[in-house]
């Protein structure tokens, strides 16, 4: 329906406690930097979220580089990964790993919840869909948790890197391909559609908050669809989201194999996050494997 763009979530009561200003937190350095003063004032904390399953890691990963204008192949197919936006995204996370600055957990498993309730992580950049952890999963800090735009990989750089999406597909042998597509057609283009796709209803009483439209003349900062959002302290993440979206580079080409990658690039992230590889060594092996085994000679 709508792309994530990925935000930077935070404990607001934490990060305030300790003396860090959301407003400061404009590049990765910086975030580096606040991780570093909130555990100073609660050394118990290991601020900044460390994804530890191999698929969401790997999609993870795709948002930082894809905020660098980066993707795994470019849109000739021919292979990127062993490439600048990539070795950067891996070194701060290499920095924050060696730090012990990060908590390593699988999203909105039991390990995760834990540490996002008592304090110990901080720090989420994530795709939008997070705002469902502090609405339907988080207890103690339910209402403490904020949604900003993710900090810039260089002074005045993108804002936002997107992190997943959702597509609709037609099948071949449907009985009425033309009947689906005017029903897709009016629930994505047309403003009564999306506006019952977003808005509130039975399902979703504040409206649908875990993406945004990508059909641009939905987008409008002061036009939200779904309503401010309690779990974030009554703060308007349409406005948040929407702003961050229309910073995401274009130009993203997602290969076929992409899933399959994960056997290979995933695996090897965790082996990084665990110490186990450096940066260089997980992208030119996984540029390796993935040359080799997904898509023959080159």
């Amino acid at each position: 329906m709508g792309p994530r763009p990925g935000l930077l979530f935070y404990r607001e009561d934490i990060v305030t406690q300790a003396g860090v200003d959301p407003a400061s937190l404009t590049t990765y350095d910086a975030l580096l930097g606040a991780a570093r003063t909130v555990r100073d004032k609660f050394p118990k904390a290991r601020p900044i979220h460390l994804e530890n399953d191999q698929f969401l890691a790997q999609l993870w990963v795709d948002m930082f580089a894809n905020q660098q204008g980066g993707a795994m192949v470019d849109a000739q197919g021919k292979l990127t990964i062993d490439s600048d936006p990539y070795r950067t995204t891996l070194t701060w996370l290499d920095a924050v790993r060696s730090e012990g600055l990060g908590t390593l957990a699988k999203y909105t498993q039991p390990t995760d919840l834990q540490t996002q309730d008592n304090g110990t992580q901080v720090f989420v950049p994530w795709a939008q869909w997070f705002v469902f952890a502090p609405q339907q999963l988080l207890k103690a800090s339910k209402g403490k948790w904020r949604a900003m735009a993710l900090p810039a990989w260089q002074a005045g750089g993108p804002r936002a890197g997107v992190m997943g999406g959702s597509s609709f597909v037609i099948p071949a042998k449907s009985k009425n391909p033309e009947l689906a597509w005017r029903l897709y057609e009016h629930l994505v283009f047309s403003k009564e559609g999306y506006t019952a796709v977003y808005g509130p209803n039975d399902v979703y009483p504040g409206g649908l908050n875990t993406s945004i439209p990508s059909y641009l003349p939905a987008l409008d900062p002061d036009t939200p669809l779904f309503k401010p959002i309690d779990a974030l302290g009554g703060q308007d993440l349409w406005k948040v989201a929407v702003e961050a979206g229309q910073q995401v580079p274009g130009g993203y080409t997602i290969p076929t194999w992409w899933g399959k990658a994960v056997d290979y690039f995933g695996v090897n992230v965790q082996k990084l996050l665990a110490g186990q590889m450096s940066p260089d060594e997980v992208l030119k092996t996984s540029a390796t494997q993935i040359q080799k085994n997904l898509m023959g000679p080159s």
